[in-house]
């Protein structure tokens, strides 16, 4: 259970850095460049994540559920998607 409370700081953590971002016209928008890299420094905890299609813990286990959910809210507006990383 301590990973899926980890998940949560490092949620809120990410969404902090994305609060209030404007994607203008042409611009193109990555959630690791607003976000950054998730350290313990930066006060990311370990979480669950998914390493070559395997069950883990990584610090910042958690974000590609973000991911997700950004992409999907992309997919569902009048953006357009050029690219996309994924899980391997």
């Amino acid at each position: 259970m301590h990973l899926q409370y980890n998940k949560i700081t490092n949620l809120r953590l990410a969404v902090e850095k994305l609060n209030g971002s404007i994607i203008k016209p042409n611009q193109c928008f990555s959630i690791w460049h607003n976000v950054g890299r998730p350290t313990k420094k930066r006060g990311f905890l370990e979480g669950l994540s998914l390493h070559n299609g395997k069950i883990g813990k990584d610090i910042g286990g958690g974000l590609c559920q973000l991911g997700n959910l950004i992409y999907w809210m992309f997919l569902h507006s009048e953006l357009t998607v050029t690219e996309r990383w994924r899980h391997f």
